[in-house]
């Protein structure tokens, strides 16, 4: 997926919503080694040695401490679109 002229990255990250949201979470498991709360419904990823969470149902992702925090509010642009792709 290439970013042209008068697009956004949040025209990517919609992208990849869309993308990762049908999917089944055990195929999206095995490709990326990331982990799957059921009940929950999120995925849980490791990224630089945090753990990123990303809701399919509510296109969020979060962290659970402040480097994570770091990760997904100061360096957005990079973290939040790779952990999507």
């Amino acid at each position: 997926m290439l970013i042209g002229e008068g697009q956004e990255w949040s025209d990517g990250e919609e992208q990849a919503w869309e993308i990762l949201s049908p999917l089944a979470s055990a195929d999206v498991c095995h490709r990326t080694k990331a982990g799957f709360d059921e009940l929950a419904g999120h995925y849980i990823l490791p990224l630089f040695n945090e753990r990123i969470f990303l809701s399919p149902k509510d296109k969020h992702i979060w962290g659970d401490s402040k480097a994570a925090d770091f990760l997904l509010n100061e360096l957005s642009q990079y973290s939040r679109f790779s952990a999507l792709w």
